[in-house]
């Protein structure tokens, strides 16, 4: 690698102590520390940079089209309006980057620490986020990260386990175009995005599956057919978001604000929904107006009784939604005289005397 540090020194003494627009195509500059280096507009195109040190380093406007950043730290780094395109970054460490425009198509950013980074406007179609930490960034339509907290020893775990692998984790996903910071169809699963603020972001189509966004501000969130099974929704505010077809199957949605969402055609099949807030909410198209109860029978089947804005209380198993007689009427039509069906009249019956005490 002396060489090609010798190439950077020479063309830096010939700019004037500056890297601004150099040519480095494919240079090998793996673990080189370049903190604060100026590198704006450079070519940068398929450099190895793996484990470099670019602290602080002005990279705004440069082509790294499918370098190598694996384990690089570029905290605090510029990197508006970069070309990432196909670049690998899994487990960097980008806390306070700005990314603003950049364009990260098919980059990989598995595990890469991106808290605080800003993301807005940048183009992520195809990128792979899985387990990457996006907490305290903005991203996306203006949508404004703040608010979560990350504990050191979580962060400092993350990155030690970026510096123990020993090979890279490249996994395109084949998601839809994405514009101006949009996630539609993006590879979220496992990602943390505790207290995250993403109202309004565009998030249909989204894989979410085990996604930490537990107080997240989901406020007007477009999620259509977005998959949230098994999510961490704990706290988090869904008024107003759009989850026409989502995929909630075993969501933990406890004390969630679902005021006025959209759950037509949504799969709440398993999902704990203890304590949500229900009130104008759209489902089976009927208007919520709270949960009365919830059940769940020895083959975890759950059932929730809701009380409705107009009309009757219904109940919502899997994809069912009878009100109390039209169930007893469809056990008595399916499966009468079984112990799944005892078992299933002994909640209808908790459900009514639910309804009396009210």
């Amino acid at each position: 690698m002396n060489k090609h540090i010798i190439h950077l020194a020479a063309v830096a003494w010939a700019n004037g102590g500056t890297l601004s627009g150099a040519r480095l195509h494919g240079v090998n500059l793996r673990e080189a520390v370049l903190s604060g280096a100026d590198l704006f507009g450079a070519n940068l195109r398929g450099a190895v940079l793996s484990g470099a040190v670019l602290f602080g380093a002005n990279l705004r406007g440069a082509d790294l089209r499918w370098a190598d950043l694996f384990g690089a730290n570029l905290r605090g780094a510029d990197l508006s309006g970069a070309n990432l395109r196909g670049a690998v970054l899994s487990g960097a460490v980008l806390i306070g980057a700005n990314v603003r425009g950049a364009d990260l198509r098919w980059a990989d950013l598995s595990e890469a620490v991106l808290s605080g980074a800003n993301l807005r406007g940048a183009v992520l179609s195809g990128a792979n986020l899985r387990g990457a930490v996006l907490t305290g960034a903005a991203l996306g339509l203006g949508a404004d990260l703040s608010g979560a907290e990350y504990q050191d020893d979580t962060l400092s775990a993350r990155i030690a386990a970026a510096e123990r692998m020993n090979k890279h984790i490249i996994h395109l996903a084949a998601v839809a175009w994405a514009n101006g910071g949009t996630l539609r169809g993006a590879n979220l699963r496992g990602a943390y995005l505790r207290g995250a603020d993403l109202s309004g972001a565009n998030l249909s189509g989204a894989d979410l599956h085990y996604a930490n966004l537990s107080g997240a501000d989901l406020r007007g969130a477009d999620l259509i057919d977005a998959n949230l099974r098994d999510a961490n929704l704990i706290d988090a505010d869904l008024s107003g978001a759009d989850l026409h077809y989502a995929n909630l199957h075993d969501a933990d949605l406890r004390r969630a604000d679902l005021i006025d969402a959209n759950l037509i055609d949504a799969n709440l099949s398993g999902a704990n929904l203890s304590g949500a807030y229900l009130r104008g909410a759209k489902y089976g198209g009927d208007t919520l107006a709270a949960l009365i109860a919830a059940a769940e029978r020895m083959d975890r089947y759950t059932f929730h009784l809701f009380r409705l804005k107009d009309g009757p209380h219904k109940v919502m198993a899997g994809c069912r939604w009878f009100t109390v007689d039209d169930y007893r009427a469809h056990v008595a039509a399916e499966y009468p005289d079984t112990d799944k069906a005892r078992e299933t009249l002994d909640i209808l019956d908790f459900f009514e005397r639910r309804l009396t005490s009210e």
